[in-house]
């Protein structure tokens, strides 16, 4: 084709530029082929190469962002899930400790009644002794015992007068001992009952655990196959724009200079790229579009125990002033996020242990200090009642779960914006 371009002279402008780049870009091994029946050039194959991958790309993206927002919302449906199941893994965690506090108090009364049975027992049986004694003596025998015959009569019928009512408290206590311990046959079973619950409970919530952060994973995984996608479709669309800016130029023959008839490598033309965005789930408990600051008494206590320290009180062995609250919980108690934010810090920290701060907006942070394991991460956002950590099984004592509310750094009083759900939990 070369040698055709001499041979049939420069009818055009167009043509001249043409024959000049064939004659610099085609191979030294190229064969002649048929006069007017030129093959297609290198940059054409490689332009519709570039466009086909290029469309290829496209739909692998659509088909990522449609994957993208499929889990996204299956995601927050678990979040969900994992909000009600840790509500009610709460709920059986405070009804545990309603029973074993029952069963104390039922213990401390048979212990106590035990107690008062064994004593009148000793008295009725004293009593009784000496009534079988009276009446295994025969009546003669009076005129031989000291005293005179009245008193015998009045002993005899001083013990007659009480028997009866010994027997019937007798009869009395042994009646309420039996309903005491059916009583707490009946607890134990319930509380056996409550166990297998919690169990049951547990169980779904490390499914849950499991399925979310199994979610999870996919998920960061198509928002890294979407940006990788992303990267790769703004080099192919860049390099085709290229490509398709020489073969305009050189078909329409107006070359605007010598060193300008191809974008070189640096340029980078605009190209729109779309971006999927990942919204924070909202919480169906509490929605978070209500602002922090007006959300007073609506936090969520994240675990279920008993109020052993209150803002402002002076401590025992320090004789500071509590700049949160302390909760005495069972061991291995599920805590949850108390209000929708997100964890700004999740780790060890100076004397509070394993410490989570929230950062629900407006300046405020909720601290959670004294977990035994943490389920959250820096920049995971948080459903309020969403499992945030698990509180430890110490030697002695209880687990103990520090509450501090700050603003623009400084301690506040979080139990007027805490929900008073539970006696024990309110004090």
């Amino acid at each position: 084709m070369i040698i055709g371009c001499f041979r049939g002279g420069f009818q055009s402008n167009a043509h001249y530029v043409l024959c000049a780049f064939f004659a610099v870009t085609a191979p030294v091994s190229m064969a002649s082929a048929d006069d007017g029946d030129a093959a297609p050039s290198g940059d054409e194959t490689k332009l519709e190469a570039v466009e086909h991958a290029l469309t290829r790309e496209k739909g692998r993206r659509r088909e990522l962002d449609s994957k993208a927002r499929t889990l996204s919302e299956e995601i927050s449906e678990i979040k969900n899930e994992l909000v009600t199941a840790a509500r009610s893994a709460q709920e059986s965690e405070d009804a545990l400790s309603e029973v074993e506090a029952t069963l104390d108090k039922l213990n401390t009364s048979v212990s106590r009644l035990r107690g008062e049975l064994l004593g009148r027992r000793r008295q009725m049986t004293s009593t009784l002794v000496a009534l079988e004694r009276v009446a295994l003596r025969p009546p003669e025998s009076v005129i031989f015992q000291p005293g005179t015959a009245s008193d015998a009569v009045r002993s005899a019928l001083l013990l007659r007068a009480v028997v009866p009512p010994l027997e019937a408290r007798s009869r009395d206590l042994g009646r309420d001992l039996r309903a005491l311990a059916e009583l707490r046959n009946e607890i134990a079973t319930r509380h056996d009952e409550l166990l297998a619950a919690t169990h049951d409970l547990e169980d779904n919530r490390a499914f849950l655990d499991g399925l979310l952060r199994r979610k999870s994973r996919l998920h960061s995984q198509v928002k890294r196959d979407s940006r990788q996608t992303a990267a790769r479709m703004k080099k192919l669309a860049a390099e085709a724009r290229s490509l398709r800016d020489l073969l305009s130029r050189l078909e329409a023959g107006g070359v605007p200079g010598q060193n300008k008839s191809v974008r070189t490598k640096t340029e980078k033309p605009g190209v729109t790229e779309t971006v999927v965005l990942f919204p924070a789930p909202q919480s169906a408990l509490l929605p978070s579009e209500v602002p922090f600051s007006k959300a007073r008494g609506k936090m969520v206590f994240p675990a279920r125990g008993r109020l052993v320290t209150r803002y402002g009180e002076l401590g025992d062995s320090t004789g500071l002033a509590a700049k949160g609250l302390t909760l005495a919980t069972r061991h291995e108690a599920r805590v949850v996020a108390p209000y929708d934010g997100e964890v700004v810090f999740a780790g060890s920290f100076r004397g509070y242990g394993q410490l989570l701060i929230i950062a629900p907006g407006e300046g405020y942070h909720i601290l959670l200090a004294g977990l035994s394991r943490i389920d959250s991460a820096v920049g995971q956002a948080l459903l309020a009642g969403e499992p945030v950590g698990a509180m430890g099984r110490p030697e002695n004592g209880d687990s103990s779960l520090y509450i501090e509310l700050r603003r623009r750094g400084e301690p506040i009083n979080p139990l007027p914006w805490l929900a008073a759900i539970h006696k024990k939990v309110s004090g």
